[in-house]
């Protein structure tokens, strides 16, 4: 009876997505697949280069217009894109340095910011924790709002 339970649950969860495109927001994306934003408008599309190289891009769901496209090292290393906001994306990937933040805005474009260690720039607790403890040191972690 109980391996009857488990398998209906686990089909209910390969049939509702497995959780792919579900959003929360402490949820970052480390994989490879389809991720849709927080409002549905948008998805990223994060794919496998050669042999380990982290290749992403980020559409309009809408339009299919390519909004973005990047890279973010390599999969060996720690990696992670991860929505602070329907129109804010985060990325961070090791092996590269790769660390920047993306702004949509309601028109189509984008505004990117390379993020620098030491240079007194914020980052929301969900980056920060991802973050090895050397890049940590290195940006300061925002105030959670109360």
């Amino acid at each position: 009876m109980k391996r009857q339970q488990f398998l209906k649950s686990l089909a209910c969860t390969v049939l509702v997505g497995g959780g792919r495109n579900a959003y929360a927001a402490d949820d970052a994306i480390r994989r490879f697949g389809t991720f849709v934003s927080p409002d549905g408008k948008k998805q990223v599309l994060v794919t496998r280069r050669s042999v380990s190289l982290v290749d992403f891009k980020v559409i309009d769901s809408a339009t299919s217009k390519e909004l973005v496209k990047d890279y973010v090292g390599s999969d060996a290393m720690r990696w992670f894109l991860w929505w602070e906001t329907p129109n804010c994306l985060w990325g961070y990937g090791s092996d590269i340095g790769y660390f920047k933040c993306f702004d949509f805005d309601a028109v189509g474009r984008v505004k990117e910011t390379l993020i620098k260690g030491g240079t007194g720039m914020k980052v929301p607790k969900q980056v920060w924790d991802r973050l090895p403890s050397t890049m940590q040191k290195r940006v300061d972690v925002e105030e959670a709002a109360k």
